[in-house]
Formats: C-alpha cells, structure tokens, sequence
C-alpha cells in the first residue's frame, strides 16, 4: 500500500505491506513491514514474490532468475536473492535474516534453501543471532557468486545477462528443470507450513511490539 501525505510544503510518501486478518469476527489490517526506504527495484522484487505468493515455488522456474544486492537484504530480501540462479552484490551491501528479531519464524522459503546452501550450523547461527553478514562471508559461503564495487554492478550485471541470452535457451532452461527437480522437491509443501508459521506469529503481541520498537529506531 502507498501513501502520500503532505505537511506544510512537504509531501511524504510510505510504501506498507500490509495484510488482512480476521478477529473478533471482523476483518483488520496489520502492518507487516514499511518498505518505504527500499528501492524502487526492491519493492519490484517484493511485488514479484507476492504476486506467486500462493504457489512460490514458481519463483524457481521463471526464465530471469539473476539476483542484485546493493544496500541491506534483511528478512524477504534475502530470502529472494537466495531464490535467485544467480546473485551479484556490491562490496558495501549487508545481509541479515532479521525475523528472529521481530519474534518471526523465517519466511520465503528462508528455512528451505539457507540450509540447502550453507549446512545446518551456519542455518542455525545465522537465524539464532541475527547477525549482519558481509559480502566477503556471503560470497565465502555460497550465498552470492559475484562481489564488486556498487560503480561496476551494473555492468557486471549486463555482462552476465548477455552470456546468459548467448547460450541456447531450450538447453539452459531444462538444465534448470533438472537442478530444481535435484534440490527443491517438496519446496511447496514447505512454503506452505513458512506462511502459516509466520501468519501465527505475526498475530502474536511481540511481534507487534518488535515492529513498533524497528519502527522508531528507523
């Protein structure tokens, strides 16, 4: 949802996700998380997951599957780029799993692919303490293939995408099927149970309180 409100001579404009949720027999609105500093080609992203949010595992079989990381990938952000065939990130930009800290269990399929991709242990501490992970240790451990500096991103991106096209797309694409059928069995199932973690948790006080305590640090 986007809002715009004007004070004085300023115009603010807020970018909520929101969702709807019944209680007491009435329908009400919570706010998930405020995207509002995110950038354009971030909510785009956001807006891409939520479209497939009944059936994510599509997300695993779309033709364009190349991440960028640029500034901070928390929570859903770093859930996508994992999603991703292919991920390239700026020297400068941080991940973070971040849903432990608003009292969340992980969601967008977090739990199904972090573990795939770094083991159990690294799983666990990097859910368990929430700690930012620098681009030098997410390339070290598999989650980003690419590290450069914000200046190149773009071109390292259109040289990645120009390799990708040369290549013949019937072969590329089914040398994907085959990867995903290897590693992502029950990948759907799995996205269910996420969702339904998550929508109990976020009915829960200390999530709204969490959120309201992220809100004003920010």
């Amino acid at each position: 949802m986007e809002n715009r409100s004007k004070q004085g001579k300023k115009i603010y404009h807020s970018v909520l996700l929101r969702e709807s949720y019944r209680k007491d027999g009435k329908v009400r609105k919570r706010t998930i998380a405020n995207l509002s500093s995110c950038k354009p080609e971030e909510i785009a992203a956001i807006k891409l997951a939520l479209a497939h949010k009944d059936n994510l595992s599509e997300l695993g079989s779309l033709d364009e599957s190349v991440g960028l990381e640029e500034g901070l990938a928390v929570g859903a952000g770093l859930s996508l780029s994992l999603a991703c065939d292919l991920t390239i990130a700026g020297k400068t930009a941080v991940m973070n799993m971040g849903y432990r800290r608003i009292g969340l269990t992980p969601d967008g399929g977090a739990s199904f692919f972090l573990p795939r991709l770094v083991g159990m242990k690294r799983f666990n501490e990097l859910y368990f303490l929430s700690r930012n992970i620098a681009m030098e240790e997410a390339q070290r451990i598999g989650l980003v293939n690419t590290v450069v500096d914000e200046s190149q991103i773009e071109e390292k991106l259109r040289a990645i995408i120009d390799d990708i096209k040369a290549l013949p797309v019937a072969t590329t694409l089914k040398a994907k099927e085959l990867v995903n059928l290897s590693l992502w069995q029950g990948l759907g199932t799995h996205l269910d149970k996420e969702r339904r973690y998550v929508s109990e948790f976020a009915s829960e006080a200390v999530f709204q309180e969490r959120l309201g305590q992220l809100y004003k640090k920010k």
